[in-house]
């Protein structure tokens, strides 16, 4: 917590509140965001860079200074990934889940499942930086089809955790280095993201899919 607290403070005096990264338009960035955002350091960001955050303000911390550093950093390695902005699809016939893993050392890994009517698509992308430290580029792109019985472990893993019920940020355990724990759900007419410092609430939930995705640490006590 307090590399997070003096890291934010450095990249506040390199770009102001008011130039902090904003909500845009949803969709996948561009290859220019892209490069942008393959090198973004938070210890000493650009203040020009076009990295644009995935959240509106306050949605991981009522204080803004924290919220914004949070939301940089999350954005930064999704946009490198080429992601998109998630929002509630508005149709029974759409759920997407995806989870952010996040570790000080390791290069930053996002697996996302797409269910489409009966449909079921998973996506893992690696980068090949730090998920504290500059993104770099993408160094794994997978996709596969899932079967029902999969889903059913993702939904299962889902309704377990209470995930809807759960707040999106709970800093009162969090310590230093580690990894961050990002699951974001759109669902019909909802959209909710949970952030854990090593898991916590959403561990079984980021488990599982690293298990579908074949991605499983070598190291799991690392997380």
């Amino acid at each position: 917590m307090k590399r997070i607290l003096s890291l934010s403070l450095l990249w506040l005096a390199a770009c102001s509140l008011t130039g902090a990264p904003t909500l845009r338009a949803e969709g996948t960035p561009s290859d220019a965001e892209r490069a942008a955002c393959a090198e973004f350091e938070l210890s000493n960001p650009n203040p020009n860079s076009s990295v644009a955050a995935y959240w509106p303000p306050g949605t991981f911390d009522s204080d803004p200074n924290l919220d914004g550093f949070v939301r940089a950093w999350y954005s930064s390695q999704l946009c490198a990934m080429g992601e998109p902005r998630l929002s509630a699809p508005n149709s029974s016939d759409l759920t997407v889940v995806r989870f952010l893993w996040l570790r000080s050392f390791d290069p930053g890994i996002a697996i996302r499942v797409t269910r489409s009517s009966d449909t079921y698509r998973l996506t893992a992308i690696r980068l090949d930086g730090a998920g504290g430290y500059a993104p770099g580029s993408v160094d794994l792109r997978e996709e596969r089809t899932l079967t029902a019985s999969e889903w059913s472990q993702v939904s299962a893993t889902l309704h377990r955790s209470n995930y809807w019920a759960l707040p999106t940020s709970d800093r009162s355990n969090d310590g230093l280095d580690g990894s961050q724990w990002i699951v974001e759900v759109a669902d019909a007419d909802k959209h909710h993201v949970v952030d854990r410092w090593m898991g916590r609430d959403v561990l079984a939930i980021g488990k599982v899919l690293l298990k579908l995705a074949r991605l499983e640490p070598k190291h799991p006590a690392r997380n």
